[in-house]
């Protein structure tokens, strides 16, 4: 059986992607990239919202664009299931804050309002519910257990491409960036 690690990983700042760690002593990581997939993926969501723009980036767009005169801008990110029966996705603050209009799609295609019950922009981590109760939803493991070199997968849905994955290694495990002021540690991929 593949581990189940699941760790959050940020990886530019319109994806909020999920590193699953698939390695298997007797099967290739190659073997086990589309098991993993094929399994995670349905609890991956799409989000997008109308987010107010900030007046001086509006008056920015308009000089560029006289035509161009809207209050707000439609954004994307991903999000994933943490609670299937509550209808409660993870996703970046970044994604939701200061938005109107919350949408989640679903692999199958379905697509729910979503409504932020918690954010932190400190961590930039939001969760929003939707009003589905019956979601694949991903399970979370021990971190602790990772290994430098172990294979992994990143899934997301950046920029409204829906359900896309790559693959790599977990680089470095504990890694701080102060200059980046980085509020925690977080494991490099």
């Amino acid at each position: 059986m593949f581990k189940k690690y699941l760790i959050m990983t940020l990886l530019c700042t319109t994806c909020f992607s999920f590193s699953v760690s698939y390695g298997r002593a007797n099967e290739s990581a190659s073997t086990q990239l589309p098991l993993v997939l094929k399994k995670v993926m349905p609890a991956v969501v799409n989000i997008t919202a109308d987010k107010k723009i900030d007046p001086f980036i509006k008056s920015l767009r308009e000089y560029i664009n006289p035509d161009n005169n809207s209050d707000s801008t439609v954004i994307s990110g991903s999000g994933v299931v943490i609670s299937g029966k509550h209808g409660l996705i993870v996703t970046n603050d970044h994604v939701v804050s200061s938005t109107q209009n919350i949408i989640v799609t679903l692999k199958s295609g379905e697509k729910f309002r979503g409504h932020i019950i918690g954010q932190s922009a400190k961590y930039d981590l939001a969760v929003i519910r939707i009003a589905d109760t019956h979601l694949t939803e991903l399970q979370f493991a021990n971190s602790n257990k990772l290994l430098v070199g172990e294979a992994v997968a990143a899934i997301g849905s950046p920029f409204g491409l829906s359900q896309t994955a790559t693959a790599g290694v977990i680089s470095a495990l504990n890694r701080n960036t102060p200059e980046l002021d980085s509020p925690t540690d977080y494991i490099q991929t």
